[in-house]
């Protein structure tokens, strides 16, 4: 009987530890991306839902046949600062000059394909947001890739100047990130 306490104790105790192990080995936000350079040079998170049509995503951009929304969401608990210097017109055609230089002549693309980009701004006010980490950045991106309405990936990106002047590299990332998925 002795015997068997012990085995059991011992069996606890290494779970325990298995545990405590992994946990302090886990990499911090798993869900990180950094598959491709770009996205390791800012906080990346991208999700794949479908990924049987991501080459309806990527051949609608080699045919240039793809429709894209932009929205924006300002800061509501402090006053909004990022759009007096971030035009959503410019940011638009950005993602729209960027989607170009993928395109190709022989292409050919037979789904609807949208694609919906938010601009947000970093609402440092807001009182959810506890850490001094959460505050760095000044806004991201958040690309939605949908397939006949529905969502089959996406990607966000965070940038850090207020003035928009990294925009530019999150959206050539962000199209990257899609065009490189197999």
């Amino acid at each position: 009987m002795k015997y068997i306490w012990i085995v059991i104790v011992a069996a606890v105790v290494g779970f325990l530890g298995n545990s405590v192990y992994l946990e302090m080995n886990k990499e911090k936000g798993s869900a990180k991306s950094t598959r491709i350079a770009c996205q390791k040079l800012s906080v990346t998170f991208e999700r794949v839902s479908q990924a049987t049509k991501i080459i309806d995503i990527q051949n609608a951009i080699k045919a240039n046949a793809m429709h894209v929304n932009l929205e924006v969401e300002k800061a509501q608990y402090m006053e909004s600062q990022m759009f007096n210097y971030v035009n959503p017109s410019s940011v638009k055609q950005t993602v729209l000059n960027t989607l170009k230089t993928y395109q190709k002549d022989d292409a050919k693309s037979s789904k609807e394909v949208v694609l919906d980009v938010l601009i947000y701004e970093n609402d440092k006010g807001d009182p959810g947001k506890k850490t001094k980490k959460s505050k760095l950045y000044a806004g991201y991106l958040i690309f939605k890739f949908k397939v006949q309405k529905a969502l089959v990936y996406q990607v966000q990106i965070d940038f850090m100047d207020l003035k928009g002047a990294d925009i530019t590299s999150k959206v050539n990332c962000a199209i990257e990130s899609v065009m490189t998925l197999k």
